[in-house]
């Protein structure tokens, strides 16, 4: 199917994912917790939770889900911190938290409990505090019934929302042939995966509750609740708030929508930034002794892998600048990481493709020193001697290209770039620049 074709196909199964979450009852609903442990649906209701685990199951089908039990244990166990106390020995709902590998900015929930936090988003927060506002806006969302809410005002939304799916399907075909236009191949795969799942599915509930939004009062109503649960789990409202700066600094190039749609149809970033200002000077800082002491370590360790994995992700998405700012996050944590130097000096060769020379010759020593160390830190990886004597090669330094590659072959004869190895050596050779162990 060609480019053109793909926002009608994904409009019109929207329109039929809507159509099928229309209704006429009161949206004049009592949060879950008010009803305690003992909560039971209405009867609309457990028709949702049943089309929203059939459309869960769907979507896990479909999507690449990050796979780190223990950033799965630490998501939940902040998860839980949150919960309503009046429910929070036994939810009425089926509470778990998992992490979908995407790159964009974005969190969503399922009505009877499953929250999904996207990679993307993960690698931008600083702090447990903003992870703790990203789920808790989210739990409020769950426990405040919003997609029950949105779904019985949606027969008289129902043009408004199907407006909304083609303007999407429209805004992804473009954004998708203009990355492809210029050569983000990386992002244009992205963005196409993105629109296929969600929308080429009839993927409704998810539609409304992961792109769409809830509405402009409901978002709202899920950032103020969310503001009390971080004050009264003890964490700093503050920091977590700042994370719609964090948003609002990191967006895409001037002109983009791609991930701007993501958080558009939520109250502005600036409108959140200012709830949040607002909040803070109505509410003076709780004493801290009230709340037992958190591992500040926790967050860094718990997303390290997490954040290695993205940049990779970002480089060969050509989000060059976002790759240097997560590497520089994991230095923080550990300037002598193998993994982290390596991220490192792929982001240094990445810039190094666009510079002119003498820019160009710093970045690759940059590169090559950092590749040094993490060699020296773990001599028997293989990867890490070939991106050596790929740096190296590209810096015109031949005689440590030579020794590199040559370790590369010692140590992976069969790996996957041994023949592309063999090549580069035999070219030096045929220079007369191999004069050590990649000589022979």
């Amino acid at each position: 199917m060609t480019l053109a074709a793909l926002p009608l196909r994904r409009a019109t199964a929207t329109a039929v994912a809507v159509a099928l979450v229309a209704s006429c009852a009161t949206t004049s609903l009592p949060p879950i917790p008010e009803a305690g442990p003992g909560f039971e649906p209405a009867r609309d209701e457990r028709r949702l939770w049943d089309e929203a685990r059939d459309q869960e199951r769907r979507l896990l089908g479909r999507v690449a889900l990050w796979d780190d039990p223990l950033l799965d244990d630490y998501l939940l166990d902040v998860t839980l911190g949150l919960v309503d106390p009046r429910i929070a020995r036994e939810t009425p709902f089926a509470l778990r938290v998992r992490v979908v590998d995407e790159p964009t900015a974005n969190a969503f929930a399922f009505p009877h409990g499953p929250l999904y936090v996207h990679s993307g988003l993960l690698a931008r927060l600083e702090s447990e505090d903003q992870l703790a506002m990203v789920l808790a806006h989210e739990l409020a969302h769950v426990e405040h019934r919003h997609l029950l809410r949105l779904q019985r005002r949606a027969r008289n939304r129902q043009i408004a929302l199907l407006s909304a799916a083609i303007g999407l399907s429209i805004l992804l075909g473009r954004e998708q042939a203009e990355a492809l236009d210029r050569g983000h191949y990386g992002r244009a795969a992205t963005i196409g995966v993105l629109a296929d799942v969600v929308i080429g599915l009839g993927l409704g509930l998810v539609f409304l509750a992961a792109i769409n939004g809830y509405g402009r009062d409901l978002e709202a109503e899920a950032d103020a609740v969310a503001f009390d649960k971080l004050e009264d789990a003890g964490y700093d409202v503050a920091d977590g708030a700042r994370i719609y700066d964090i948003l609002l600094e990191d967006a895409p190039d001037p002109g983009s929508k791609f991930e701007q749609y993501f958080l558009s149809s939520h109250p502005a970033l600036e409108d959140r930034i200012a709830s949040a200002r607002a909040y803070l000077a109505s509410h003076p800082r709780r004493a801290a002794a009230a709340h037992p002491p958190r591992d500040p370590t926790r967050f860094a360790r718990r997303i390290r892998p997490l954040l290695r994995h993205y940049v990779g992700r970002l480089v060969d998405a050509g989000e060059i600048d976002r790759a240097e700012a997560a590497v520089e996050r994991l230095l923080d944590v550990d300037p002598d990481d193998p993994e982290a130097l390596r991220a490192f000096a792929a982001v240094r060769v990445a810039r190094s493709r666009t510079a002119p020379p003498e820019r160009r010759a710093a970045l690759l020593a940059e590169a090559i020193d950092a590749l040094e160390s993490a060699t020296a830190a773990r001599p028997d990886d293989p990867d890490l001697a070939w991106e050596l004597g790929l740096a190296a090669f590209r810096a015109g330094r031949r005689q440590l290209a030579c020794d590199a590659l040559g370790r590369y072959l010692a140590l992976a004869p069969g790996g996957e770039n041994a023949a592309r190895a063999r090549d580069y050596l035999a070219e030096l050779r045929r220079d007369g620049a191999c004069a050590g162990p990649g000589a022979d």
